[in-house]
C-alpha cells in the first residue's frame, strides 16, 4: 500500500513538472510565434517589416534571450514594438508574460504603448494595465552589468592593435558586444563568427574584465567555436593565466 501511495505521488509531481513545463511563458511564446509564422504575410510595407523584424527577435527570446533585447537593424525597437503595431494579442500577452517592458523607449523616444495598433475595443490597452511595468529588470546582470559592458565596448571601440588577428577580436566584439547590451543573449554567435562568441574573442585579446562580465552575463566558458575551440584555448596575452583560472572557476 505505501509503494503504491508513494507511487502516485511520485506520478503526481511528474505531471505536475510537465504541466508547469508545458505551460511555461516561454513555451506559450513559441506557440503564438508559430502561428505568426504561419500566417499569410501582410500586403501593408510596415506590417510586413514588422513581421521580418518579430522573425529576427522572437526566437531569441524563446531560446532565453531578455525579452526587451534589440539589435541594431531595429533602432531600439523590441519585439514588443512590433506585436504592437501589428496588434497581435496572443503575441502581446505572451511577451508579457516574458518579461516584455511596455514602457521601453526605442531609439525615437517611443514606447510599445505608444505604437499600438487595431485596438478597436481597447483590450490591447486593458492588458497592458494588468501585467504593469515588470517591477525588476529581466536582462540578465541588471543594468550595472549592462553599464559596465558599454564601458568595456568603449575601450574596444579605443583599441588599434598592430596585430591584424587582434583587430579582427576588436571588430567580432564590436558586432557582437551591441547586441548583449541590448539584452541579446551572451552567447550569441554570428554566421561570420564561426561560432566563436563574445566571450572567445575576449578571451583573445587578454581582456579579463570583459571576460568576467561576459560571464556574469551568462556567457558560457564550455561553448566551442566550429573548430572546436573553447573560451579558453583562445586565451592569450599576459592575462592568459588568470584568464584561464577565472574559467575553469565557471
Amino acid at each position: 500500500m505505501k509503494k503504491l501511495v508513494l507511487s502516485l505521488m511520485m506520478g503526481a509531481l511528474a505531471l505536475g513538472s510537465m504541466e508547469a513545463q508545458a505551460y511555461s511563458p516561454r513555451s506559450a511564446l513559441q506557440g503564438s510565434y508559430n502561428m505568426l509564422v504561419n500566417e499569410v504575410y501582410p500586403s501593408n510595407d510596415y506590417e510586413r517589416l514588422c513581421k521580418q523584424r518579430l522573425i529576427q527577435l522572437v526566437p531569441r527570446i524563446i531560446g532565453g534571450a531578455n525579452a526587451n533585447m534589440t539589435l541594431p537593424v531595429t533602432k531600439g525597437n523590441t519585439a514588443l514594438h512590433y506585436a504592437m503595431s501589428l496588434g497581435y494579442q496572443d503575441l502581446i500577452s505572451d511577451l508579457l508574460a516574458c518579461g516584455a517592458d511596455p514602457y521601453y523607449r526605442n531609439h525615437k523616444g517611443k514606447t510599445p504603448i505608444d505604437c499600438i495598433g487595431n485596438d478597436y475595443d481597447g483590450s490591447i490597452r486593458r492588458m497592458v494595465n494588468d501585467y504593469g511595468r515588470p517591477a525588476t529588470p529581466s536582462y540578465s546582470g541588471g543594468t550595472t552589468i549592462r553599464q559596465r559592458l558599454s564601458g568595456c565596448l568603449t575601450t574596444v571601440q579605443n583599441m588599434y592593435p598592430a596585430n591584424d588577428t587582434m583587430r579582427l577580436y576588436c571588430t567580432r566584439l564590436k558586432t557582437l558586444l551591441p547586441i548583449i547590451i541590448n539584452g541579446g543573449d551572451a552567447n550569441t554567435t554570428l554566421p561570420i563568427t564561426k561560432g566563436n562568441t563574445a566571450l572567445h574573442y575576449a578571451c583573445g585579446l587578454g581582456y579579463y574584465e570583459l571576460v568576467q562580465l561576459l560571464l556574469e552575463a551568462g556567457a558560457n566558458p564550455r561553448l566551442r567555436t566550429h573548430k572546436g575551440a573553447s573560451p579558453s584555448d583562445c586565451a592569450s596575452g599576459a592575462n592568459a593565466a588568470r584568464i584561464r583560472n577565472l574559467l575553469n572557476r565557471y
